[in-house]
């Protein structure tokens, strides 16, 4: 079967991934870095975007995904 698809988008690098959550707002301690990746390498970032949902921004009146977390203290919202 031949590829019909042409994809013009690079991949992300998991230290790309990483950087980029974190621009998002995620807070990740130094030493969970390594941990992180582990997740993103085996698991893959789309994947796990449906775990971390609940985290997002919500934005009332606007359809799709927010790509900002919202900061959570003392485990609450």
């Amino acid at each position: 079967m031949v590829n019909k698809y042409t994809f013009n988008k690079q991949a992300t690098s998991i230290d790309e991934q990483v950087e980029l959550l974190q621009k998002r707002g995620l807070i990740i301690s130094t030493d969970e870095v390594d941990e992180l990746k582990t997740w993103l390498s085996n698991v893959t970032y789309y994947k796990l975007s449906g775990y971390w949902f609940v985290f997002e921004e919500k934005h009332c009146g606007v359809a799709g995904r927010s790509s900002r977390f919202v900061p959570i203290f003392y485990g609450k919202r």
